[in-house]
């Protein structure tokens, strides 16, 4: 259920109110501000820049007699108590630019400037602030006071390095019918910069004729929502803004892609065309909550374009509506212009605007979208044509765009003819619905992937950014960008890939920060994705990760997998193309399994093999030697190194062998470190810092090979009656420390220490084959789930 509803402006935004009436915008409608609602009214006469000669005189005049510029007006207004306007009449009547050479004085005092005043004003702009050469400066400036008015309208405000206006202070601000554009831009500080800044208290728009802003075309995003601010954003044209539409500028440390407030941003599930109208159907707060405010309101709007966030942007208004009901289903007549819809909420007891919602395309169900194309143009309208309205044929950043529009998983599939490389020069969209990206589609493919993605023209950008569970992708070489793959969500499939390598698998083109991502983190720390599956149990399934930065880092996430895949070493699994740093950083992972092909390879990187942070399984790799696990292909540091503090580390059934320094290295102390064959390596093969509370060691005392069996006694020490699992491994060398390392795990048996925390053992094992003519042990208390591990025992010669 549903009520149309008209916002307009208002200056006082105080009141909370169990409805949507009691706190809309409903004060200063379009047109001149009324002459009794003034103090007093400066007249800009001047387009030039001069000061006032003696600010605070009451005169508007950059010298006795003399015209008033704009920057004159704001200084004499600033000086002037209550609430002042300035107008304008610059002779003869017609559009003027301004164009100040440094940044005009912030309003820090009630005023409403009012360009709809110039005559021959009849609905557009006429008084331009032109930025170009104002310096790091923004176009106008609200700081006032708790208690202040402000409004400023009518203007044409462009090219300023941070925002065409900056709303801010304690007051309120109402901003309506002006035209913000090619504002912001880069900044080394990285504060986010753009059309308009909103603080507390900032009316931005409304739908009352004449309200509506024109934010486009900005360099950074169209409104930056200030650090924990309220206010309200209402019936603007928002689109084509090299950013977000609306970006939360507090919410880059929380759930949900950066800049975006998903707390309350509404989802729309479909958009059904029917005779003249269009039925929108979605949910009012998809994300229902203690943090989750109620939208009782919300606003539609139609697009031509989707915004690469995936979060979209709006450029006509649609209308909009009360909130009852958690669903919704509205009815708009069908927009002449856009075919994506958008949306944006406003809360009632905040009177805050969301991030607009994901847009959806008119009419359009999922399928299987074809790439024919290996161009790669800037973004163009979606509504001309089945994803080839450019005359280029359908490039995968239309695809993906089409992708995102439409609800339900598509298939991206390809048919390239020619070279099969896609130079990308900016970032792909953001995946903010589910797709199937998958290579393997394309004519000729054999097992190698075809499909090359290229990031060497973009400007360190990521090169597929998955924040839509249930994806995939698949069979494609991804190249030479600051991340090759960021998963931001769960249920996700990487497959088939080669990341960090040209097409051949045999050449380092690597991805500058890491091959994959998979660490997204949400409010507090906590999880926001599980079960992503990176590789698989099958040679088609592998991914090859190598000559990247970090090869894999993957952290926090319940059922996340890494699975038969190959990390620092080309695609035959014989020579090194190393990843930089470690090949794998993980953290509350499972790297490899117990099944066949599910274990890694993981070697030939220039710093550890895998770096864990505690919480992790590791079972059945190879970390150090070539495909087959007999030949050295090191990592550079330690095959497992553990820095977390807390061990946790469940290490099983791994070759861990040639590495540069140990074999595994647990700072943290805690972990089951069972039937792995640790050898050959730079340091020693096992180093556990033992936790004080559960001081694990043994010693070998006898060893002795007689008639094709071994026998080894010796002592091992834990805390009183604990259960232990005393692990046997033969060796052909022993380790220069004189604490051995364990090549062949030979068995493994129980005991149980006494009240002082002592066991013996005498255990009898047949003799392996081949030149093994050393012993060492290792004893592991079992105190449930956590186990501890300790170092390798004194290393003794076997004899006869």
């Amino acid at each position: 259920m549903a009520r149309v509803i008209t916002v307009t402006a208002r200056l006082v935004l105080g009141c909370l109110a169990l409805g949507v009436a009691a706190f809309l915008p409903a004060h200063l409608p379009g047109g001149p501000i009324p002459a009794a609602f003034a103090d007093a009214t400066f007249t800009v006469t001047s387009a030039g820049d001069e000061s006032d000669v003696t600010p605070g005189d009451g005169l508007c005049a950059i010298a006795p007699d003399g015209p008033c510029t704009l920057r004159v007006a704001i200084q004499e207004a600033n000086a002037s108590p209550g609430t002042d306007a300035i107008h304008f009449n610059l002779p003869p009547a017609g559009g003027y630019v301004i164009s100040p050479a440094s940044a005009l004085p912030a309003i820090v005092d009630s005023l409403v400037i009012d360009a709809t005043t110039q005559p021959g004003f009849s609905g557009q702009p006429l008084i331009e602030l032109d930025g170009r050469n104002a310096g790091q400066a923004s176009g106008l400036s609200v700081n006032t006071s708790r208690g202040s008015t402000s409004a400023i309208r009518g203007l044409a405000i462009h090219d300023f390095a941070v925002f065409g206006l900056a709303g801010g202070g304690e007051g309120n601000t109402v901003i309506q019918g002006n035209v913000i554009t090619s504002n912001g831009g880069p900044d080394q500080s990285g504060k986010p910069r753009g059309g308009i800044y909103l603080g507390d208290g900032v009316t931005i728009g409304g739908t009352s004729p004449g309200a509506a802003n024109v934010i486009a075309h900005n360099r950074g995003h169209g409104v930056v929502h200030g650090y924990f601010s309220g206010g309200t954003i209402s019936g603007n044209s928002i689109y084509g803004n090299a950013g977000q539409g609306i970006f939360f500028e507090s919410r880059c440390f929380a759930v949900g892609p950066c800049g975006t407030y998903p707390d309350h941003v509404p989802a729309i599930t479909s958009v059904e065309r029917v005779g003249d109208n269009i039925v929108v159907r979605g949910l009012n707060n998809p994300n229902p909550g203690r943090f989750s405010p109620w939208n009782a309101a919300l606003e539609f709007f139609a697009n031509r374009t989707i915004d690469p966030s995936g979060y979209g942007e709006g450029e006509i208004f649609l209308g909009a509506r009360e909130m009852y009901d958690i669903a919704f289903e509205e009815t708009f007549p069908a927009p002449a212009v856009g075919c994506i819809v958008t949306a944006t909420g406003l809360t009632a007891m905040l009177a805050d605007t969301s991030s607009f919602s994901r847009g959806v395309m008119i009419g359009r169900a999922p399928g299987v979208i074809t790439v024919n194309s290996a161009a790669d143009p800037a973004a163009v309208e979606l509504c001309g044509g089945p994803c080839a309205a450019g005359g280029h044929g359908c490039t995968l950043r239309e695809a993906m765009d089409l992708a995102n529009a439409t609800p339900g998983t598509d298939t991206i599939a390809f048919d390239i003819k020619g070279p099969h490389t896609i130079s990308v020069r900016s970032p792909f969209p953001t995946v903010s619905d589910p797709v199937v990206i998958d290579g393997t589609t394309q004519p000729g493919f054999s097992g190698k992937p075809l499909i090359e993605l290229d990031g060497s023209l973009a400007d360190r950008v990521t090169g597929l950014d998955l924040r839509a569970g249930h994806s995939v992708v698949r069979g494609l070489v991804i190249n030479r960008f600051f991340v090759g793959i960021a998963v931001g969500s769960g249920d996700n499939t990487i497959q088939g890939n080669f990341i960090g390598t040209d097409p051949s698998g045999t050449i380092a083109r690597g991805n500058e920060y890491m091959g994959v991502s998979a660490a997204f983190f949400g409010l507090w720390g906590s999880p926001v994705f599980n079960n992503n599956l990176i590789g698989g149990a099958t040679p088609l399934d592998r991914n090859l990760i190598s000559g990247n930065g970090w090869g894999v880092r993957a952290w926090r996430g319940s059922g996340v997998r890494l699975l038969g895949n190959f990390i620092g070493t080309d695609y035959s699994g014989t020579k090194s193309l190393a990843n930089t740093a470690a090949g794998v950083w993980a953290d509350g992972v499972t790297i490899g399994g117990p099944g066949p092909g599910e274990g890694n390879l993981i070697s030939g990187n220039a710093g550890a093999g895998i770096a864990v942070e505690g919480g992790t399984n590791i079972v059945g790799n190879k970390i150090g030697t070539t495909a087959n696990g007999k030949r050295p292909l090191g990592n550079g540091g330690a095959g497992i190194i553990d820095s977390s503090g807390y061990g946790g580390v469940d290490a099983r059934d791994n070759i861990i062998a040639y590495n540069g320094t140990w074999g595994i290295n647990a700072l943290g102390g805690g972990g089951n470190l069972l039937r792995n064959s640790i050898h050959s390596n730079g340091a020693e093969g096992l180093v556990m810092y033992s936790d004080p509370d559960y001081p694990t060691s043994s010693v070998v005392q006898s060893a002795s090979r007689s008639r094709g069996e071994l026998t080894i006694s010796g002592s091992a020490r834990s805390v009183p009656e604990a259960d232990l699992e005393i692990e046997v491994f033969a060796n052909e060398a022993c380790d220069p420390s004189g604490f051995g390392e364990g090549q062949l795990p030979l068995v493994s048996v129980g005991a149980t220490t006494d009240s002082s925390g002592d066991a013996s053992f005498n255990i009898t094992v047949d003799a392996p084959a081949g030149r093994f003519e050393y012993v060492t042990v290792t004893v592991t208390t079992l105190l449930g789930p956590q186990g501890y591990t300790s170092s390798f025992s004194n290393c003794l010669a076997l004899s006869r």
